[in-house]
């Protein structure tokens, strides 16, 4: 587990393994249960509905692109224009708004990849 602080002070524990992570995971053919747990818990994990390979393009163009972009987006919480705030780790801690949205001038490759 990783202890990280959030922008506004809170601890937020962070599982960097499967075995640390105690959620309920899911498989895409099981919607009776993604629907009921997402009904509990407001979230739901579901598993492989990206293959590997996928998930390693979209990781590596989040590093090439979005990660190191130095302007304002969007943010979740504040729903304003925000520069990334960073942890020690080179971990975004201000999650963006509309993630699938972002800027196709800034982030061509996410953006084509992602939509």
């Amino acid at each position: 587990m990783i202890d990280l602080q959030t922008p506004r002070g809170l601890s937020v524990r962070v599982p960097e393994h499967d075995s640390e992570d105690a959620s309920a995971k899911f498989n895409i053919e099981d919607a009776t249960g993604i629907t009921h747990y997402y009904g509990q818990q407001g979230y739901v994990i579901v598993r492989n509905v990206f293959s590997p390979k996928e998930c390693e393009t979209i990781k590596g163009l989040w590093e090439s692109e979005v990660k190191p972009f130095d302007g304002f987006m969007y943010r979740q919480t504040t729903a304003r224009a925000e520069r990334h705030v960073k942890n020690d780790k080179g971990w975004i801690m201000n999650p963006i708004l509309n993630l699938q949205s972002v800027d196709p001038a800034y982030f061509p490759n996410f953006r084509r990849y992602a939509t």
